[in-house]
């Protein structure tokens, strides 16, 4: 059950802002590590003596070397700030197959919702002879798409949950969960620096954080991720008439079950909405905090600057 959100804990606002500003600290961590490893790593392959099939196969290897070690250091820095056991986090004793069910069918039925405020921007953009710029996956080949299935979605699966569920959403949680259901789930979408992804990936932190706060697994939201990266990144490899018509006919099924398990859950959901709209002070330290409000100009001018640039390509 949705717990209290006026549960006496030794938290005040001081260390909600702590707990805010580190959640940002963290990601941007993740970012700036990234960027440096990566940057470091590609000096060095593109003075290498190989064709550039070759080196555009090191180049995949080193991406996903690169995420590991981003992410490494974003985990290690974020369990010390947060005061977490990673360990404890992914405990098999808290494993739970029913939830694992009922998540698949609550995510993809979410993730159609979603896709369908996608439709509606991109009707709007319609006007202009331009629609929000797509970010695929390139997977031409068996190695490529293997790499992707371990970077897109093994890599990218777990770390995101320890990160964004386990470590942001959790520590949030101890001041009011829907709070932190839908502040975790936000500063997921905006890490994504894209509206492709962004809006997807905000509705999917929503369902993540309802779904890990609900059944206490971490393992379960990060078979989720994991799935639902794999099948994206299928999809575009065997972008077939019959492979989209059978994942079609799956997501109208699991879209259908979806919704009845949202709706068997409606007593949570409204408890957990309830709790979202109780934490005033919460919401207040939210948007007092600067690295917030970095995170999301830099998220609304890369969006937005795509978008013009699209249209410019147009013309």
């Amino acid at each position: 059950m949705v717990e209290d959100p006026h549960e006496k804990t030794y938290f005040g606002t001081t260390g909600l802002k702590k707990t805010i500003n580190y959640a940002i600290k963290t990601c941007l961590l993740l970012f700036a590590v990234q960027f440096i490893v990566m940057f470091l790593g590609s000096s060095f392959i593109v003075g290498l003596p190989v064709s550039y099939s070759t080196y555009s196969m090191i180049f995949t290897v080193w991406e996903i070397v690169t995420s590991i070690i981003a992410a490494t250091c974003a985990i290690i820095y974020g369990a010390k700030v947060f005061h977490i056991n990673v360990s404890k986090l992914l405990n098999f004793k808290q494993f739970s197959w029913n939830w694992l069910g009922k998540g698949v069918a609550m995510h993809y039925s979410v993730n159609f919702f979603s896709g369908l405020i996608i439709v509606f921007f991109n009707l709007i953009l319609s006007f202009f002879s331009t629609q929000i710029p797509e970010v695929e996956v390139y997977s031409p080949n068996a190695f490529y798409l293997v790499m992707n299935l371990i970077s897109v979605g093994i890599v990218a699966g777990i770390s995101e949950e320890i990160i964004f569920r386990g470590m942001i959403c959790n520590s949030l949680a101890r001041y009011n969960k829907g709070f932190a259901v839908v502040v975790s789930a936000l500063i997921f979408s905006l890490m994504h620096m894209n509206l492709d992804q962004g809006i997807p990936a905000f509705f999917s932190g929503i369902c993540f954080g309802y779904i890990y706060l609900r059944s206490g697994s971490l393992l379960v939201t990060v078979l989720l991720h994991i799935l639902n990266n794999f099948i994206a990144v299928v999809v575009t490899a065997f972008d077939t008439g019959i492979m989209v018509t059978l994942l079609s006919l799956l997501l109208l099924v699991l879209v259908v079950c979806g919704c009845y398990v949202w709706y068997k859950e409606r007593k949570e959901v409204s408890a957990m909405i309830l709790l979202s709209s109780q934490a005033k002070k919460e919401w207040s330290v939210l948007v007092r905090s600067g690295w917030f409000w970095f995170v999301a100009i830099v998220f609304a001018m890369i969006s937005f600057l795509s978008v013009i640039i699209s249209i410019f390509e147009i013309y």
